[in-house]
């Protein structure tokens, strides 16, 4: 499996933990005076949340990447691309639910190396 993120390559065992939760239609309900229920429904085609995730288990990045990442992260309203096989996204990172990357030591130390394993997540959008 191929798991790209605006050119930094991640592990291919990082899961995607909200796949399934994509909602794809948006929809409000009001009552008229009359009591009648007038239903507005717009299918959404943008704004899907994509977590990607290195638990204790599987899909460890390096604290290099993690950088690498933080980097991309800290441009406002910056895109990119995100290849999870051979599908392609164009994604933003959710700095509405921050931080857009957090990640710990799989091992804590005091000095962290570049070739250290991290457990976290990154939070992204799709906007295209």
């Amino acid at each position: 499996m191929t798991l790209i993120l605006g050119g930094v390559t991640l592990s291919d065992d990082m899961q995607w933990i909200d796949r399934a939760q994509r909602v794809p239609v948006a929809q409000t309900d009001q009552r008229t005076v009359a009591g009648n229920l007038v239903t507005f429904a717009q299918g959404l085609t943008l704004g899907r949340p994509i977590t990607l995730e290195a638990n204790e288990n599987q899909g460890w990045i390096t604290f290099a990447d993690v950088s690498a990442l933080e980097l991309l992260a800290a441009v406002a309203g910056a895109s990119y691309s995100l290849q999870i096989e051979a599908t392609f996204f164009v994604v933003q990172f959710r700095h509405t639910d921050p931080p857009a990357v957090d990640f710990r030591p799989l091992i804590s130390r005091l000095n962290i190396a570049s070739t250290d394993f991290m457990l976290g997540q990154i939070k992204l959008t799709q906007v295209g």
